[in-house]
């Protein structure tokens, strides 16, 4: 083989190596073990169902201690509660579930953040995104439902700055006041504790 073909094949080689290891979700969410792919299929029926019915135990049994003792808890469950019962929810389709597992400040940690896609029966589409974590080293109080945002899909696809990652670190459940905050005081919040 000729210098020039080994440089070609192991280029090859590279390229594919990066296409099975890149940023794909598929990829991601093939790790799931099916233990962790029933606890999120779980947790979005059951989260679905206490938004719509606002049930206050099913959060206060659901999300992690850090997402409880935020300040804005209850103004999130009722904003939630707001959109889902203006009318009913026709289907939901799922979108993207990665799982990541990292070293992230010196800490091991697990987690999901999962989105589902939900229309309604007036036309409305609503994204609901959670962040559910199966393990963090040295911090309990961040384990189960850490973070749950529900948008309006229309907001979403007219905002060409739209970051889903905006509040990322940040636990809770959103609510329009987060809006007027910024991605830093959101990251300095989680980081704190």
């Amino acid at each position: 083989m000729t210098t020039r073909k080994k440089k070609v094949a192991i280029l090859l080689g590279a390229v594919m190596i990066l296409l099975l290891s890149g940023c794909s979700s598929r990829w991601r969410e093939l790790n799931l073990t099916t233990s962790e792919l029933d606890t999120i299929k779980e947790v979005k029926d059951s989260l679905l169902t206490a938004i719509v019915e606002k049930d206050e135990s099913y959060f206060q049994s659901a999300l992690s201690q850090e997402a409880l003792d935020t300040p804005d808890i209850d103004e999130g469950i009722e904003y939630m509660h707001e959109l889902l019962s203006k009318s009913e929810i026709e289907s939901i389709e799922e979108g993207p579930t990665p799982i990541r597992k990292d070293y992230e400040r010196g800490k091991t940690n697990k987690k999901c953040r999962a989105t589902y896609h939900i229309f309604m029966s007036d036309g409305m589409e609503y994204n609901l995104t959670f962040e559910y974590y199966y393990e963090y080293e040295n911090r309990e109080s961040i384990l189960g439902v850490n973070r749950i945002e529900l948008l309006d899909q229309s907001v979403i696809d007219s905002d060409p700055d739209y970051d889903p990652e905006k509040f990322y670190g940040r636990s809770g459940i959103y609510n329009p006041k987060w809006d007027e905050e910024t991605t830093d005081e959101c990251v300095l919040d989680s980081d704190t504790k």
